[in-house]
Formats: structure tokens, C-alpha cells, sequence
């Protein structure tokens, strides 16, 4: 058996296998090498196949879960911390919106978090972020959110991490 035929069966069965499936690698073992391009399914196939079962793992994975790899969750989403919170502030079990400055405590580096309005929601951030004079919110990156100070520009500042 050569490489390029062996290639594209071992392709067809890291694939999610169906009826139709079996059946091309059943025709495929018996046409030979172009037995998989004669039952329609080709390398291609077989690598979007594996990346749409990769896409569906991950998103099942963060199902009902909030922070570290998977999104942080709503106010009023179960939290133990508030690394697991969009506003950063997990009260009593609970994403939260903070009140004050003294909710929020302090972050990892040992800095007062402060409370700011971070898309309509009181949140607790980082005491300082990027100031971009006549900015966008487009240009925060990463895990950066916008805080809009006044008509000047925006803030893009780190929420608070854990421990609090």
C-alpha cells in the first residue's frame, strides 16, 4: 500500500464515521488508490470533518462552565471566584455587579480594584489600563475591556483577577 493511499484512509477514519462514510472506505479498499475521490470524499473532507469534531469538543467543554479557558459568565451565573465573572465580582456564589470600590478588594498584584461601568454593568477592573486619547473600544486586545472615561477617548483596562 503506498503512503498517499494509506494517508487518505487513515483521514476517512479520524473522522466522524457514518453509514456513507464506511461505505467510501469499504469502495475505497476495494478501487484502490483513487477509491476514496470516485465515493466523493477527498483529504479536505476527511481534515474539515476532524476540525469540526475539535470545534464541538471545545464548545461542549465550556458548557455550564464559566472563566479560565471558557468565557466568563453573567451577572447572576453560580461563581466560586471572579475570575469567573464578566463584572469580576463573585458575591456570596454569584456573578454580581459591584457597589463600591471596597466589594471589588484588591487584585493579584496587591492593587486596590477599582468599580467602573463596563458595558452598562458596575465591574471591577484594574486600577490603571491604556489611556487612548480619541480611541476606539476596537482597539482594546486581548483581555482587555473598554472603559469609556468621558468624550476624550477610552480606557481599555484589565478586569480584576483572582483571588477576592
Amino acid at each position: 500500500m503506498d503512503n498517499t493511499r494509506f494517508d487518505r484512509i487513515a483521514a476517512a477514519l479520524t473522522g466522524e464515521t457514518g453509514r456513507r462514510d464506511t461505505l467510501r472506505l469499504l469502495g475505497a479498499s476495494l478501487l484502490g488508490a483513487g477509491g476514496l475521490a470516485v465515493f466523493g470524499a477527498s483529504e479536505s473532507d476527511a481534515r474539515k470533518k476532524r476540525k469540526n469534531k475539535k470545534k464541538k469538543k471545545n464548545k461542549d467543554k465550556c458548557k455550564g462552565r464559566c472563566g479560565g479557558q471558557c468565557p466568563r459568565c453573567a451577572p447572576g451565573t453560580t461563581c466560586s471566584v471572579r475570575d469567573e465573572c464578566t463584572t469580576a465580582f463573585c458575591d456570596g456564589g454569584v456573578c454580581s455587579a459591584p457597589v463600591n470600590n471596597v466589594q471589588c478588594g484588591t487584585d493579584t498584584d496587591g492593587n486596590t480594584c477599582a468599580t467602573r461601568v463596563i458595558n452598562g454593568v458596575n465591574s471591577c477592573t484594574r486600577i490603571n489600563g491604556r489611556f487612548l486619547a480619541g480611541g476606539s473600544c476596537s482597539q482594546c486586545v486581548g483581555t482587555e475591556v473598554c472603559f469609556i472615561p468621558n468624550d476624550t477617548g477610552v480606557e481599555c483596562i484589565e478586569l480584576c483577577g483572582s483571588p477576592n
